[in-house]
C-alpha cells in the first residue's frame, strides 16, 4: 500500500514538472496556458492555479489533467513518463509529425510541378508554330530571342520533380547526397 502511495507521489510529481516544460517548449506563461484551459471550459484555471500545479502544491483531477496534455499537445501517459524520457518520446513525437507534413508538403509541390510541366508542355505545342510562322518577320530580334527561350523552356520540360529534389540535395549537401 506504501509503495502504491510512493508511485502515486511521483506521478503527481512527473506531471507537474511535465506542464512546466512543455508549457515552456510552447513559449507560453503560466497566464497563457490557463487562458487556454479557460477556452476548453475549466473556468477555474488562472495563472496561479498553474504555479500550484507546477509546484506540486495543487493536484489535479483526470478530466483536467487530460485537458492540460491535449492543450500542451501531449498524451496523458506521456505526462506521466519521468521527465528525460517523457522529452524524449515527445521530441520523437514531434519529429515524426514534421516529417508527415513535410511528406504532404512535398506531395502537393510534386503535384503541383507535374501539373505545370504538364499545362507548359501544352501551351509550348500550342505557341511553337505561332512562332516559326511569324513572330521573326515583325520582329528578327525578338524571334531570335523566343525561338531562344522556347527551346530552353522544352529542355526544362524534360526534368523530373525527382531531378529537382535531387539536385537541391546535392546543392546543399554536397555531390552524391541524392542517392
Amino acid at each position: 500500500m506504501a509503495e502504491d502511495l510512493e508511485f502515486a507521489e511521483s506521478d503527481d510529481e512527473r506531471f507537474a514538472a511535465n506542464v512546466r516544460r512543455l508549457r515552456e517548449r510552447q513559449g507560453w506563461s503560466q497566464a497563457e496556458l490557463a487562458k487556454r484551459l479557460r477556452e476548453a471550459g475549466y473556468d477555474q484555471f488562472h495563472a496561479t492555479t498553474i504555479s500550484r500545479i507546477e509546484n506540486g502544491e495543487r493536484g489535479v483531477r483526470l478530466s483536467e489533467a487530460r485537458a492540460i496534455s491535449v492543450i500542451l499537445g501531449t498524451a496523458l501517459s506521456v505526462m506521466l513518463e519521468p521527465s528525460g524520457d517523457a522529452k524524449a518520446i515527445q521530441d520523437f513525437v514531434d519529429t515524426w509529425q514534421r516529417f508527415v507534413r513535410a511528406r504532404q508538403r512535398l506531395a502537393a509541390a510534386t503535384l503541383d510541378f507535374n501539373d505545370a510541366r504538364s499545362l507548359l508542355r501544352d501551351q509550348l505545342r500550342e505557341i511553337s508554330p505561332v512562332v516559326d510562322r511569324g513572330i521573326e518577320w515583325f520582329d528578327p530580334e525578338a524571334g531570335s530571342a523566343l525561338h531562344d527561350k522556347i527551346e530552353t523552356i522544352g529542355k526544362v520540360l524534360e526534368v523530373s520533380a525527382e531531378s529537382v529534389v535531387r539536385d537541391a540535395q546535392e546543392e546543399e549537401y554536397g555531390e552524391g547526397a541524392g542517392e
